[in-house]
């Protein structure tokens, strides 16, 4: 394997290293691996048959991720739809649609996780 190999491995993705995984009958559950899992479980087939193992990241790093948010708790999202309701008599009075429209969206949204705070928390 060249060097080219090498560095080519690490890019791949997760459909191209389940095809090199297939190549390798001792690995058992390739379609069930995360990709850092593929690339290690080829690295190590590769390190049993004495041929070259590629270099790269321990961890290779998948262009998906992300991170998840955290949602406030019920009071401080409570707080935000106070705050809302009193913006919103505000654009009424100043008949602004724009902003009526920013705070409905926004209204909505927090409703939203609110409800779903309140369904996981029971």
């Amino acid at each position: 394997m060249s060097k080219e190999e090498k560095k080519e491995l690490v890019k791949l993705t997760k459909t191209k290293l389940l095809e090199e995984a297939e190549k390798y009958p001792e690995i058992v559950g390739a379609h069930g691996m995360k990709k850092e899992e593929l690339f290690e479980a080829i690295k190590a087939e590769k390190k049993k048959l004495g041929e070259e193992v590629p270099e790269g990241p321990a961890k290779a790093v998948s262009s998906g991720s992300r991170k998840k948010k955290k949602t406030p708790d019920r009071g401080a999202l409570k707080e935000m739809l106070n705050k809302l309701k009193s913006r919103r008599r505000e654009a009424l009075e100043a008949k602004d649609s724009v902003q009526l429209k920013r705070i409905r969206r926004r209204y909505k949204r927090i409703n939203r996780t609110l409800r779903r705070t309140t369904a996981s928390a029971a």
